[in-house]
């Protein structure tokens, strides 16, 4: 299958409103980006989404639970059907603060939704898929204070920077480029890596400031 042509404007799926995934859906849309919003609580998340969608911004929500396998396979085939493609997917779900509720949905979830939409992020021909660690990963050089970040937080983010790694290898061929990023502060670095030119780097791991340590 040839890719499709670049899409204008960009859409980007964002797995979650909470947390940082506000302002990184913000900034997108202010960017141009349509995004499609993943959402556990409908009604809570279209009050959220209101004063975007009044300003003009193409934000809209689509259901979607990370531990649910079926919600996720059932959200591929529904924007198989309605896009045939992607552009982008920022993985904004928040870290429980209990492990294994943590590594459920903010890895495994996170995982699955990367697999089962990495055929329309294939075909858009410019895919880019955004993990949203944590600086607590840095397991080398961690910034201080960090040693203090609860298991739930270092053990998933440093998971995640895992799937980075792999997924940035496993999917290039596919012309996807996978990215990992501390979103604290303005999350510019998560907005930039979805939004990530053909000469950007894949397999990274950055904040708002630059390279951090593996």
């Amino acid at each position: 299958m040839l890719p499709r042509p670049k899409r204008v404007p960009p859409l980007i799926l964002v797995s979650s409103l909470s947390g940082p995934g506000s302002r990184i859906t913000r900034g997108l849309a202010e960017r141009g980006a349509t995004i499609l919003l993943g959402s556990t609580d409908p009604a809570a998340d279209a009050a959220a989404i209101a004063p975007l969608r009044a300003a003009g911004l193409a934000v809209s929500l689509e259901p979607l639970d990370l531990s649910d396998p079926d919600s996720i396979t059932s959200l591929a085939t529904r924007l198989n059907h309605t896009h045939g493609s992607l552009d982008g997917l920022v993985h904004a779900a928040p870290m429980p603060g209990i492990l294994i509720d943590s590594l459920i949905t903010s890895v495994v979830g996170a995982a699955h939704l990367t697999e089962a939409l990495s055929p329309l992020l294939a075909a858009s021909g410019r895919g880019r898929v955004v993990f949203l660690s944590s600086a607590a990963a840095s397991v080398t050089a961690p910034p201080a204070g960090q040693d203090a970040a609860p298991p739930s937080v270092q053990v998933a983010a440093t998971a995640l920077n895992a799937l980075t790694r792999s997924y940035a290898a496993s999917l290039a061929p596919q012309g996807i480029k996978v990215n990992a990023v501390c979103p604290a502060g303005r999350a510019q670095a998560a907005i930039h890596m979805a939004l990530l030119d053909d000469d950007g780097p894949t397999g990274s791991f950055t904040d708002d400031v630059g390279e951090l340590p593996w």
